[in-house]
């Protein structure tokens, strides 16, 4: 090929193709470096492959680790050993921890399980045991239920309480919270009288509010019949102090704290209570009357 002279005078130059070795290197340098191309190209292939197929395994082996641990749940369910609840009446301290529960009716003696929280243990607790293994495996944070109300009258030497319940008086052991508090004769109790003989809780004084009828009654002295007699003597008392009050203070004659009514029962006692409240009130109006009913064992 001839390439036409330049401006300055010279020789015009032939430019020639590579022919021989030469040009042969330049195209094996030429399809090497295809070949390394094409073989990073597999690479990469090869290694995002194989990464798709590390995060499928992963997903499947987290799928197949959650079967196995729902698994070993139900295992530890079905296999675990029967177990009821029991209340925890005294800690045993020794070698070996025990403690003393009441449950389903009769006194058990366990041990307590290495997993159990020894600071937990507490007279008055709510504790599950096993039959089993005569173990207590837990104890539960939910006080026990008491159903029976009883009124303090003294601590006896060896810590339990003295109480009056329905006029008859038991020995209760104090639960560790009441063990320590200062008690006054006659406070409010709650305590478990038949099963774990128990005392929990220190009550509020009763203010009674809950024994009075919410309205005055309508019965009405008219209602009643064969009992004149005892109409007229209640007539009288009520009538006397509360139209004449003046006279009752002049004579300086003491004030009349109640009425009793006695007989047997179905005599009509409690009709002339209820009577005798809807008459005061129709005697004097600006006078609150209120009827009360309880019965002589009630705690109030």
């Amino acid at each position: 090929m001839t390439t036409p002279a330049s401006d300055n005078g010279s020789r015009p130059t032939t430019a020639t193709p590579p022919t021989g070795r030469g040009a042969a290197s330049d195209r094996a340098a030429v399809l090497k470096a295809l070949q390394q191309v094409q073989n990073r190209s597999g690479e990469s292939a090869v290694v995002l492959r194989l990464q798709h197929e590390n995060d499928v395994l992963t997903a499947q082996l987290a799928e197949v680790r959650s079967i196995l641990g729902q698994a070993r749940e139900e295992t530890d369910v079905l296999v675990a050993p029967e177990h009821y609840q029991g209340v925890i009446t005294q800690v045993v301290l020794g070698p070996r921890l025990r403690v003393v529960a009441y449950a389903g009716g009769a006194w058990v003696r366990a041990e307590v399980h290495p997993d159990v929280d020894h600071s937990r243990l507490r007279v008055g607790a709510l504790g599950y045991l096993t039959k089993a293994r005569n173990c207590l495996l837990d104890v539960s944070d939910r006080p026990p239920a008491w159903k029976d109300i009883g009124y303090f009258e003294e601590r006896l030497a060896d810590g339990r309480l003295l109480v009056k319940h329905q006029e008859q008086l038991l020995a209760v052991t104090p639960v560790e919270e009441l063990a320590a508090a200062a008690l006054e004769k006659g406070d409010r109790l709650g305590i478990d009288r038949d099963g774990a003989a128990l005392a929990y809780v220190k009550l509020p004084a009763a203010s009674g509010a809950h024994l009075f009828a919410d309205a005055v009654p309508e019965d009405d002295f008219s209602y009643l019949g064969g009992l004149q007699e005892p109409i007229r003597v209640l007539k009288r008392a009520m009538d006397f102090r509360f139209k004449h009050p003046h006279l009752a203070q002049r004579y300086g004659l003491p004030k009349r704290q109640g009425i009793l009514l006695e007989g047997p029962p179905g005599n009509g006692k409690t009709r002339l209570a209820r009577c005798a409240a809807n008459y005061l009130q129709q005697l004097v109006p600006g006078v609150s009357s209120r009827f009360m009913c309880m019965t002589g064992s009630e705690d109030y």
